[in-house]
């Protein structure tokens, strides 16, 4: 019994080696490399005519996604084309009909068309031309003219104002916004924001629309300039209790950390920055002592004084 059990152990020993010294499957590339290159290989550059000019594009087969909407485009724009041919086509039949046979095209049920009345119309249409007055026609025709000139200016007109209400509307809105940016430069500390902009304008609004009690409004020349200390106000007094009231997290997540940040660095080198010392004074001039003797000159009444300089002016100057 022990020899049985030998013999069948010595190939199993012989195999193991064998498999760990293969190098072909020690050198197998991996899965995903192996797909990656067969895609890249693969891929071609075609190149195709589009109305006269040919266009270059990369096609890549196993790409699932770029197939199907290659596909759908195709199959999308074919049947566009076939209904638009199928429509030209039964409206060149149509008209085809109409030219060869008037009569039996008219008379169609789907039209609904009465050719018996329409007849009536005509021929009572030209009865009624041919009896009238050559004066009472021209003045007709002169009317209808009249009347077509009328509504051709009306239109005109209308087509003119709208474009000068653009214009105005234009003109306004950057007149506004040119007064915003201005008062905000000169003003206020507030930002140009849509959030800032938009308080502005509501503010704004309500200072034109406030009356007096006879009808007359209250601010006729009020400016973006005069509103924007109130602005300033409610929106400081907003973001105060907004960020008092808000837990630190909530704070943080509004201001941002680059701004947390930025402030917080502001603030050390403030901190940091060298305070120049202040000078106490001591009653004692720091001026060298030549810079005292250098005077203005004296006039003679300052030197000996107002009366003689009068004394001596009676005196030689009388007659």
């Amino acid at each position: 019994m022990s020899e049985e059990n030998v013999a069948p152990a010595a190939p199993i020993q012989e195999a193991a080696p064998e498999a760990e010294a293969s190098p072909e499957i020690a050198a197998a590339p991996a899965p995903a490399e192996t797909k990656a290159e067969a895609i890249k290989a693969a891929a071609k550059r075609l190149s195709v005519n589009i109305n006269g000019k040919n266009e270059e594009f990369d096609f890549d087969p196993n790409n699932e996604d770029f197939v199907k909407t290659l596909y759908s485009k195709s199959k999308g724009a074919d049947r566009a084309f076939q209904e638009a041919a199928e429509m030209r086509k039964q409206t060149e039949s149509l008209v085809k009909d109409l030219m060869a046979d008037p009569k039996k095209f008219l008379s169609n049920p789907h039209l609904g068309i009465d050719l018996k009345q329409m007849a009536v119309e005509i021929l009572t249409k030209e009865l009624e031309e041919a009896e009238m007055d050559p004066k009472e026609k021209a003045l007709r025709d002169m009317e209808l003219k009249l009347k077509s000139y009328e509504e051709e200016k009306k239109q005109l007109e209308k087509q003119k104002l709208e474009s000068d209400k653009q214009r105005i509307e234009h003109e306004a809105l950057e007149q506004f916004d040119n007064e915003i940016t201005e008062a905000l430069k000169t003003s206020s500390t507030l930002p140009k924001s849509p959030y800032v902009v938009d308080r502005i304008g509501k503010i704004y609004m309500e200072a034109l629309m406030m009356k007096n009690d006879d009808g007359s409004p209250m601010f006729p020349n009020v400016s973006v300039k005069d509103v924007m200390p109130y602005v300033q106000q409610q929106i400081s007094e907003e973001l105060r209790n907004l960020v008092g009231a808000a837990p630190d997290e909530v704070v943080e997540m509004l201001l941002g950390k680059d701004r947390l940040n930025n402030m917080r660095k502001a603030r050390v080198a403030a901190a940091k920055a060298p305070v120049a010392p202040k000078i106490q004074e001591t009653g004692k001039s720091n001026k060298p002592k030549d810079e005292g003797k250098k005077e203005a000159k004296k006039t003679w009444a300052e030197l000996y004084g107002k009366w003689t300089v009068l004394l001596f002016l009676f005196t030689f100057l009388r007659p």
